[in-house]
């Protein structure tokens, strides 16, 4: 006998505020879907940018990338390290190129080698009637070392090679940059007591080398030894920049043994002359 809108009256009141509160739920985890997609997207597409960039060989200033996602900012720093070491070998690689005075390469060399791997110091060999002559130096406190500075650093033998399809023989008493040599590849490692004290480094005492090494072999095209570079740093050596090292070291290799060819050739037309 009870009317029916009357008898339902309350369940049709609570249907439609929960259809209404539905209804709202929806709207409002479209707008958040949307506003976290939007959050997605927006990243990928300056990964997006910053990869057509790098096709473009455009390795400028990276505009920093934030995002909701984790793998999505790894992905980002890993992109802006890359066009940042990339960036570093080009300016690296066209600064010794460029250079054609054969006593300023050198120094030059060393020092924009150890501004991109944040080393402290550095020293600089070159092969010379069969050992290896320091040709310049960078102590701790950023200075290049004098001629008479440099003349304490030792001059490291290199043992004959009896075989010749041998590789590049160890340097005599100088564990890592012996292994470095023979192996043909860069090697990191402590540097010990006897390591300074074959290399001469220990008689230095005005400031504390830094405890880890870099030995870079100077390789050429045909895998002859050109020289070696021993970069010292505080801490120890993180396989990126063995890495950059590693590729620098054959364009260095390359400029030095042009640029000391074409001294050589200067030289030689002027005792001509």
């Amino acid at each position: 006998a009870v009317p029916r809108h009357e008898l339902l009256a309350t369940v049709y009141k609570e249907g439609r505020t929960a259809l209404i509160a539905a209804l709202l739920i929806i709207l409002g985890a479209i707008v958040l879907a949307w506003r976290f997609a939007r959050g997605i997207a927006r990243p990928l597409s300056g990964l997006v940018k910053e990869a057509e960039s790098i096709r473009h060989f455009d390795f400028g200033q990276t505009v920093p990338l934030k995002s909701y996602v984790l793998e999505v900012n790894t992905l980002a720093r890993s992109v802006a390290q890359m066009k940042r070491t990339i960036r570093q070998f080009l300016e690296i690689s066209s600064a010794i190129s460029g250079e054609k005075h054969f006593d300023r390469l050198l120094p030059r060399l060393l020092g924009e080698t150890l501004g991109a791997v944040n080393a402290a110091a550095g020293v600089l060999y070159l092969r010379d009637d069969g050992g290896l002559k320091p040709a310049c130096a960078q102590g701790v406190d950023g200075q290049a070392m004098d001629a008479s500075a440099l003349q304490r650093l030792h001059r490291l033998a290199l043992p004959k090679r009896h075989d010749a399809s041998a590789t590049t023989p160890p340097v005599q008493d100088v564990p890592l940059l012996g292994l470095a040599l023979s192996q043909g590849r860069v090697l990191s490692g402590p540097l010990q007591p006897g390591d300074m004290l074959t290399l001469g480094l220990s008689e230095r005492g005005e400031h504390p080398w830094p405890p880890h090494a870099m030995a870079v072999p100077l390789l050429n095209r045909q895998r002859e030894l050109v020289g070696a570079m021993l970069i010292l740093s505080e801490t120890s050596s993180e396989n990126d920049r063995m890495s950059f090292l590693g590729a620098l070291s054959g364009t260095a290799a390359v400029a030095i043994e042009a640029q000391a060819l074409i001294s050589e050739q200067k030289a030689l037309f002027d005792a001509l002359i």
